[in-house]
């Protein structure tokens, strides 16, 4: 491994430890422990008498008895998810379910665990949940030979670690585009080339050398330039170059997953999104930038005339000619000097 590479690891590696410290706190799994303590005060308020209708197993109920925890520690009780859905995050986590599964085996939960749902969860929305995640909790217990309040707080930190490590994800995708961004327009800022940024609104913000650029892409749409060409920032692709007649000239995909698993997913998107280009302008000149290129990807990439074009971000951000190798190439299909 090279050494640019090896320290663009450590970059990202650095980053993703901070994020999901951030993230802990962010979506309050710290808390949740907490606030499930607090029901315990008025713990007798709450009935289980028709538990077997949520799904609590006999045998589970007679092994937390046993275990001395208090049932609302452990099992989903509807009442509580109605009346305080945010817990609907530590149930789901000790059921060890995501909020994707969640939503593909009932409905869409987010909202609710981040408080942002304006309509308060229906009661036999609640007794539903309720009984999927008993369910699984019940089996987790009635499979386990010792259950304990440690158990609990390991089922909470390992689910914690898979929803972070999900958005961890999705935040390398939104992060590698956004160096990418940067990097274009500083390029063309320093060659006097940016008149102008356009927001997602459509209005027009003239560029001067006082502008706070890095904030103002936060929310820029469009680059205008002096030569007319423009530099737009979407999806499909993430960055499209158009020349001074309106023309899509260059396409760039970036894909900043890292798993290799996903690899091929990511150059099945990328691929998707060039041959729409490619049908718009026959002669649009595709760039590919990528965190994680497999053996599999590289072989199809290979026999892929969209493809020619191909770098390494961990080259691109960390390896001064690999970036003034892109930078030049995005400058020539803009039609200006780099």
């Amino acid at each position: 491994m090279s050494k640019n590479i090896s320290e663009g690891l450590r970059v990202d590696y650095n980053l993703r430890s901070t994020f999901f410290y951030r993230k802990l706190h962010e979506l309050g799994f710290r808390q949740m422990l907490a606030q499930v303590d607090d029901l315990y005060s008025i713990s007798d308020s709450y009935k289980w008498d028709i538990r077997s209708d949520w799904s609590v197993s006999d045998t589970a109920w007679e092994f937390i008895a046993k275990a001395n925890l208090n049932p609302l520690r452990v099992f989903a009780h509807p009442h509580v998810l109605l009346e305080r859905p945010r817990l609907i995050a530590y149930y789901r986590s000790i059921a060890a379910i995501s909020q994707k599964g969640v939503g593909a085996l009932l409905f869409p939960v987010a909202a609710y665990e981040q408080g942002s749902n304006r309509r308060p969860l229906a009661e036999d929305n609640a007794r539903t949940l309720a009984s999927l995640l008993n369910q699984h909790i019940s089996l987790i217990i009635d499979s386990a030979t010792s259950f304990s309040a440690e158990d609990l707080a390991a089922l909470l930190y390992a689910s914690a670690g898979a929803q972070i490590q999900g958005g961890w994800n999705n935040a390398i995708g939104a992060e590698a585009e956004a160096v990418i961004r940067r990097l274009i327009v500083s390029s063309l800022i320093d060659a006097g080339l940016v008149v102008a940024f356009v927001d997602r609104r459509g209005a027009t913000l003239p560029f001067n050398n006082s502008l706070d650029v890095a904030s103002v892409l936060a929310y820029v749409y469009s680059v205008r330039l002096s030569n007319g060409a423009a530099v737009l920032f979407s999806s499909e692709p993430d960055v499209s170059l158009l020349d001074k007649d309106g023309n899509l000239v260059g396409a760039v995909e970036i894909k900043g997953g890292k798993d290799t698993a996903g690899a091929l997913e990511r150059y099945g998107a990328a691929k998707k999104s060039f041959d729409e280009a490619i049908r718009r302008n026959p002669n649009v000149m595709p760039v590919f930038i990528a965190s994680c290129i497999t053996a599999e990807v590289e072989s199809r990439m290979a026999s892929d005339p969209a493809f020619h074009f191909r770098y390494d971000l961990a080259q691109i951000t960390t390896d001064d000619t690999a970036r003034a190798e892109f930078l030049t190439l995005i400058s020539s299909i803009l039609g200006v000097q780099p």
